[in-house]
């Protein structure tokens, strides 16, 4: 969701092509994480080669703090122009995948509403509209983890109706717009 944001602020004339962002448990207002797990991402993780991905150097998670989003959308907010539209993962302790448990819990000691990276509440796009509630944690509402890296299916158990959520966003966003159109 940033780097979406981030494209319509600096490219309008490109952005003008989109008529709607869906944010799936995007990182909206940033997480809580991002200031816990900093230094040991740029120590363990940053400068780690991954097969399609550069090394980083852990402005990636900097900018996932949720002063720097926040700040972010008080800057920019007016600039983008298009509704945006959130659907938020908010799993039961039960739906919780086991690679995910650990900062599932350290994020509980705030709000047990979040999805194992971030709170419910910043998922929601300031100003935006609020699509729902998935009880799917972040990783397993988004991506077939099983079917994508099969070595982690144990720890990311997958059975979240993606095509059905996918379905029931774009009829919700065409009402939407359509709605704001005859305004």
């Amino acid at each position: 969701l940033p780097d979406i944001l981030e494209f319509m602020l600096r490219y309008p004339g490109d952005a003008g092509q989109i008529a709607a962002v869906v944010s799936v448990a995007g990182a909206a207002n940033g997480s809580p994480l991002a200031d816990q797990l900093l230094s040991s991402y740029i120590k363990f993780v940053a400068r780690t080669p991954w097969p399609s991905c550069e090394t980083g150097d852990g402005a990636e998670i900097q900018d996932l703090r949720r002063d720097v989003r926040l700040e972010w959308w008080r800057r920019n907010r007016a600039a983008i122009k298009v509704p945006v539209f959130s659907l938020v993962a908010a799993p039961r302790p039960d739906r919780v995948s086991p690679g995910t448990l650990s900062t599932y819990r350290s994020l509980a000691e705030i709000d047990p509403r979040n999805d194992g990276k971030l709170l419910w509440y910043d998922q929601v796009v300031p100003g935006g509209y609020l699509l729902g509630y998935v009880n799917a944690d972040h990783w397993t509402i988004a991506i077939p983890v099983a079917e994508e890296l099969p070595p982690l299916a144990p720890w990311f158990p997958d059975d979240v109706p993606r095509t059905a959520l996918v379905e029931a966003a774009i009829e919700l966003v065409s009402r939407t717009l359509d709605a704001r159109e005859l305004q």
